[in-house]
């Protein structure tokens, strides 16, 4: 077989696990993935709850506390959160938002960033529904 061939087809396989598990591990690279007991008792301890959710998804159902700052609006609102209180990010249930977030947090030097492993989908605690 051609060395060539066989080159092709490591990168091929090394671009396809990277694929499957790069959205696995990245955000626990950013940011503490936790479960709704923790994260509701962050919660009680008054910890940044942030919604990176749209506002219309956030305006239909939210966790009772919280402010809604789209992932994508994170970077322009860096100012608006304080370092030495814990943030929680949450989404509806996948990671992709928060960790998107969260890395951008990470990336102004925030240290106590959270996310929510199950997102609101799954939440037990308050909510606030519109």
């Amino acid at each position: 077989m051609n060395w060539i061939v066989i080159l092709e087809w490591i990168v091929i396989v090394a671009l396809v696990v990277y694929m499957l598990i790069w959205p696995l591990i990245r955000p626990r690279l950013v940011a503490k993935i936790i479960d709704n007991l923790e994260f509701n008792q962050k919660i009680s301890e008054n910890a940044q709850l942030i919604d990176v959710r749209e506002p219309a998804q956030f305006r239909q159902k939210h966790i009772l506390g919280a402010r809604n700052i789209p992932a994508n609006q994170i970077k322009e609102s860096i100012s608006s959160f304080r370092k030495d209180t814990d943030i929680l990010l949450y989404e509806n249930s996948q990671m992709k938002l928060t960790t998107a977030a969260a890395g951008r947090l990470k990336k102004a030097g925030f240290k106590n960033v959270y996310i929510l492993k199950t997102g609101l989908s799954k939440w037990g605690g308050k909510v606030k529904q519109g």
